[in-house]
């Protein structure tokens, strides 16, 4: 009897744990396909978070033989479907189930499928309203598992997926919108020059391309333009454009948006973006980006909608006294959110350089 109890055990244990995967592979699911979905929000009005949440939750963070060997991320099945195929056992065994030839093509199906008259109670939720959404698809019957939409949600929350939304949503309102690259095959890698600064830096605000002007060569941050750092509102320079709150500000070395958080520049992090794409379009140095931006390995690049700032940190948090630490965030996260220096939060909290607190600890971060 206690080895049968036993077997149960552990087949109830394979089951749960079959629906967690490590961190750091979707982490890596996410700053791969983000892009995909924040362009999907924008042509088809579906929430980036719910279709990052579906991918990771239909294609165990892009780990399934579905998504290895068919591009497929959402379990589409053939009905409908004219392509090429991949039989698997599902519900039933050998079922059908849609083949794409790249991701991207799965994303975009995956929208186009969502658009069909069986979902079309969804698009009149809120955009941004994550859980009438996944508790939307669930009752149109996406999926048959009971917990389809706690699921969901979990997903969304615990690797802060909404934030996607917004970054899709101020992209259609700033005057440079998010840019989506071709993802490059290994030979056009191989081919392509060391050090290629992206194509797609040197925006001015008024949406024109001019130049910037030219870096003094003391790196330090110049006075001698009186509207150095003052919102646009406040000059006859550009148009005022909020994003998440912060403010667009008069910067004269770079054409991309500037703005300030602690008073700290910084710009965000495109779809693309190297930290050496944009040491060029701020006329900065590489080394220096990476240092303003306590980078947490030598070849960490930004992901999209990143903040990369532009001068050294400051000691403290403008505002706010504490800061709890949320599932799946680092104490570089906490020190880009508020513009401190990690050695300086890391100093306040008497933590060693290796040291992570655990999610919910309380930081000090004034």
């Amino acid at each position: 009897m206690k080895k049968i109890a036993f077997i149960l055990l552990t087949c109830c244990w394979m089951a749960v744990g079959a629906q967690q995967y490590p961190p750091q592979v979707v982490k890596k699911y996410v700053d791969t396909y983000s892009p995909y979905a924040i362009k999907k929000m924008q042509e088809h009005k579906i929430p980036a978070s719910i279709t990052l949440a579906q991918g990771i939750l239909e294609s165990a963070a892009g780990q399934s033989d579905l998504a290895v060997k068919a591009n497929n991320h959402f379990g589409i099945k053939c009905a409908g479907w004219t392509g090429k195929t991949y039989y698997k056992d599902d519900d039933q065994k050998h079922e059908c189930f849609r083949k794409y030839a790249s991701v991207e093509e799965s994303y975009e199906d995956h929208s186009l499928f969502l658009k069909k008259s069986r979902y079309q109670s969804l698009f009149e939720l809120k955009i941004t309203d994550y859980k009438a959404w996944a508790k939307g698809l669930k009752a149109c019957g996406y999926a048959t598992n009971p917990q389809y939409a706690e699921k969901l949600i979990k997903l969304i929350e615990d690797y802060h997926l909404d934030q996607y939304d917004q970054i899709a949503l101020n992209a259609g309102k700033e005057s440079t919108h998010i840019e989506f690259a071709q993802q490059e095959t290994s030979d056009s890698k191989k081919n392509r020059p060391a050090n290629t600064p992206s194509q797609k830096i040197g925006h001015s605000p008024s949406g024109t391309h001019q130049p910037a002007a030219t870096r003094p060569s003391n790196p330090a941050f110049s006075k001698r333009d009186r509207n150095i750092g003052r919102p646009f509102e406040e000059t006859t320079l550009g148009e005022h454009r909020p994003y998440q709150g912060y403010h667009q500000v008069y910067y004269p070395y770079t054409n991309r948006p500037v703005y300030q958080n602690n008073g700290t520049y910084f710009v965000i992090a495109q779809y693309g973006d190297t930290y050496y794409s944009i040491a060029v379009a701020t006329q900065l140095g590489v080394g220096e980006l990476k240092m303003y931006n306590d980078i947490p390995y030598n070849k960490y690049e930004p992901h999209a909608g990143e903040f990369v700032y532009l001068q050294h940190k400051k000691n403290k948090a403008e505002k706010s006294n504490y800061h709890i630490l949320r599932m799946n965030e680092s104490l570089r996260d906490v020190s880009q959110i508020y513009a401190i220096k990690l050695s300086a939060l890391r100093r306040m909290n008497s933590l060693k350089r290796n040291m992570e607190p655990e999610p919910g600890a309380r930081l000090r971060i004034r």
